[in-house]
């Protein structure tokens, strides 16, 4: 079998293909495995430059973790109290599920969209037969528009980098539409979707070190297990040979094989089966959005007491910060701040909505992410006080959940469920998240 893409969805295919008996080619254009489960050195630490955890309200990335031996190395962040930059302040941030609130009665809802405004939600929140398609059109039905342009637009478009109002509910948050039309509240479906992670925090965990653990770790299961990865060979193209085998065009010359599994985003995915529109179709039609990240050294003794908690995600309303998400890192995250040391903090800032393309140059990101660090923050932030910054881009890395993308999706896997010994698999049908991907090919592999 031939995987194509050395992202979290190839290795982890490849991986339970392997455990399954089969032999196992994996080849990616990368010099380095993981895709967004990448580091780079910012001074003299080691961090994340993509994603920096995974969700635990599903089992499959952490089951993962453990199959890999890598208990002993989840972190739970120390400080879960992120903020919302509103157009006029600094908010904490509720206990939610992207931002739908558990409790309206909570005094940090009240405190970002009145009493009033939480009350007339609570008597709009009651089971209701029909159930809309988008994030933002499901909460302005059962909370109201405060909700909804207070809550849940900040906290999509810092984390999906899309507009609640634009957001296909069945992509993002795929348990809630079903959860609602058995009769529930969106405040109890909310709490379902959260289940005995309770109120408290943000339901996430990472690796020390950084998630580029996990794609080391799987790398080396991989070349223990026997699979043959080969790093920096493009892949032009997938075909099918007349006698029904695949032809895999690299760079490196052909391969062909009785199976292949396609795992690279959703763009690459539809240029690579050009040659099967049926899928190459549904695939190319996703849009997705770039996103640049800012990551900062700072030394600045004014961020010691961490003023923003674990970081602060921006309302869309807010203009006069460009950044869509601030993290804390070294205030999330214990081994970051070990590594970094007193008085030394690490910042990573998040720029790019869907829509809303960024079109600065680097260096003119990293001036704007110190300005809009020390706006959130409300520290005096200046140039000097930086060691150390980068910029790393992720071009189309965060899939634009645009209502219809989940028909698209069941298009593109019925088309790849007719072509034998096909597979199609990565962020594009998996979603965003590290957990959801995770969930995805393994549900595929299995197949």
């Amino acid at each position: 079998m031939i995987v194509v893409g050395a992202g979290i969805a190839g290795l982890v295919f490849a991986r339970d293909r392997a455990i399954a008996g089969d032999d196992v080619v994996v080849v990616d254009a990368a010099e380095v495995p993981g895709g967004v489960l990448a580091s780079r050195t910012l001074g003299n630490l080691t961090i994340d430059a993509g994603a920096e955890s995974f969700a635990l309200t599903r089992p499959e990335a952490l089951d993962l973790v453990r199959e890999l031996g890598l208990e002993s190395a989840v972190v739970s962040p120390v400080r879960a109290n992120a903020q919302l930059a509103l157009p006029d302040r600094l908010a904490p941030l509720p206990a939610g599920m992207l931002g739908i609130p558990l409790d309206l009665d909570d005094e940090k809802v009240v405190a970002i969209i009145g009493r009033e405004a939480a009350q007339a939600a609570a008597a709009l929140d009651l089971p209701d037969n029909e159930v809309p398609i988008t994030v933002g059109a499901i909460v302005r039905s059962r909370m109201g528009d405060a909700v909804a342009d207070h809550l849940v637009d900040p906290v999509l478009s810092g984390v999906h980098a899309t507009r609640a109002d634009r957001a296909e509910a069945d992509t993002v948050l795929p348990r809630l539409r079903p959860l609602l039309a058995t009769g529930l509240t969106l405040r109890e479906a909310a709490a379902a979707m959260r289940g005995s992670l309770g109120s408290a925090g943000s339901p996430v965990a990472s690796l020390h070190g950084g998630m580029a653990t996990l794609a080391a770790a799987l790398h080396a299961d991989l070349l223990e297990r026997g699979v043959d990865v080969r790093l920096g060979s493009a892949v032009s193209s997938v075909q099918r040979t007349p006698n029904g085998r695949w032809l895999v065009v690299t760079a490196d010359g052909l391969m062909k094989d009785e199976r292949v599994c396609v795992a690279v985003p959703g763009a690459a995915a539809a240029s690579i089966l050009s040659e099967v529109p049926e899928i190459a179709g549904p695939l190319g039609s996703v849009q997705g959005s770039d996103v640049a990240v800012a990551a900062l050294l700072v030394r600045n003794e004014q961020l010691d007491g961490a003023p923003v908690g674990s970081g602060v995600l921006v309302s869309p309303h807010r203009t006069d910060v460009q950044a869509k998400a601030m993290t804390h890192a070294s205030a999330k995250w214990q081994w970051i701040a070990d590594a970094a040391g007193p008085g030394r903090h690490v910042l990573r800032l998040s720029y790019g909505r869907a829509g809303e393309p960024v079109s600065m140059a680097d260096d003119a990101i990293i001036a704007a992410a110190i300005a809009d660090a020390a706006t959130l923050t409300g520290c005096r932030i200046t140039p000097a006080d930086v060691e150390d910054a980068w910029v790393q881009w992720w071009r189309g890395s965060l899939v634009d959940p645009l209502p219809g993308h989940s028909d698209l999706m069941r298009r593109a896997r019925e088309a790849a469920g007719s072509q034998p010994g096909l597979a199609v698999v990565g962020s594009c049908l998996g979603g965003n998240g590290i957990a959801g991907i995770v969930a995805d090919t393994r549900g595929c592999a299995r197949e």
